[in-house]
């Protein structure tokens, strides 16, 4: 067995011991174990889509500056160009970011007052698999929108983690109505359902008003029949009443925007459905903590729901073996 596997079944054990526990561990001890996986991760060979991150950063940031394509993700382009400057090693730019990246999905498991167990089951759920080895920009993005969707009552650091996270990269855009959506004003209300329905609008433009639909797309029709049922989920816990509950807002909204995105974007529907399993999965391990009389089960069935993807589909059985 390979380092990556090694540790990563040791962060499986770890959700399985703390989903046990009632009151938290210390920090130190729930991130350390984390740690060790984002270092020997990086470690290891580099895949194709890191590959290019790792080379893209080898370009001065005045190099960037003259070029307009950084522009539209200057934080992240400028950022890693700058700390390669620094490292003059790509790794350790890799998990410089890592590190980061972990600090804030400890603040999230925090604001959103999850359970221990929920910071491992963060790291080994299938998206971050994939976020942390191949769509790492994207997933770098939305760690910093769901830390600011943690903070949706203190407007003022939502708007500029919301900025953070948009020029990280720019699919964030597809977010932008769910605080508006989420916040207790009708006008709020009103305007994020208007800018929804927009987003929803230029979907098909971006695919070239042409439909991508295909039924050799499997996982954009995976991604489709898990947001629907994660909102059936929802609506069942909520005792069949559509409201504006957080968890009813944000299912049905992801639902639309995969829905059209697999019709209209075919494979690329993946890489949204992947974000969005991530900005879900708190309001998910909240429901099984509000709802179960048999909390330890329903917290092991949960692990083995989100952990059984990694070893079931070969795109992310790749990653760790």
């Amino acid at each position: 067995m390979n380092i990556e596997l090694v540790t990563y079944l040791i962060l499986v054990f770890q959700a399985i011991l703390l989903s046990f526990r009632n009151r938290p561990p210390k920090s130190w001890c729930i991130i350390i174990l984390s740690i060790f996986y984002v270092i020997g991760m990086r470690i290891s060979s580099f895949d194709v889509d890191i590959l290019t991150y790792a080379n893209a950063m080898h370009k001065p940031v005045n190099e960037m500056i003259s070029n307009s394509y950084y522009y539209k993700e200057f934080i992240y382009w400028f950022t890693t160009s700058f700390l390669y400057s620094i490292f003059n090693i790509e790794i350790a730019v890799f998990i410089v970011i890592d590190f980061l990246l972990l600090i804030l999905l400890y603040r999230i498991v925090v604001n959103f007052k999850l359970p221990a167990y929920a910071f491992p089951l963060i790291i080994i759920f299938f998206p971050s698999i994939f976020g942390f080895q191949n769509i790492y920009r994207q997933y770098i993005s939305i760690v910093f929108f769901l830390y600011a969707l943690s903070l949706t009552h203190v407007h003022k650091k939502f708007n500029f983690l919301y900025f953070v996270s948009f020029f990280i990269h720019n699919s964030t855009f597809l977010f932008f109505p769910l605080p508006l959506l989420l916040l207790n004003r009708d006008l709020f209300k009103q305007l994020g359902s208007i800018i929804h329905i927009l987003i929803l609008l230029t979907i098909p433009i971006a695919g070239g008003l042409k439909s991508s639909f295909n039924t050799g797309n499997a996982m954009g029709l995976f991604y489709t029949i898990i947001s629907f049922l994660i909102f059936l989920f929802f609506l069942y816990i909520k005792k069949l009443k559509i409201s504006y509950k957080p968890e009813i807002v944000l299912s049905l909204y992801f639902f639309s925007i995969v829905l059209v995105s697999f019709y209209f974007l075919g494979e690329r529907a993946e890489r949204i459905g992947l974000v969005m399993f991530m900005c879900i999965l708190p309001y998910l391990i909240l429901a099984v903590e509000k709802n179960s009389n048999y909390k330890y089960l329903y917290r092991l069935i949960l692990i083995v729901i989100l952990v059984s993807p990694t070893f079931l589909f070969s795109s992310t059985r790749s990653f760790i073996f």
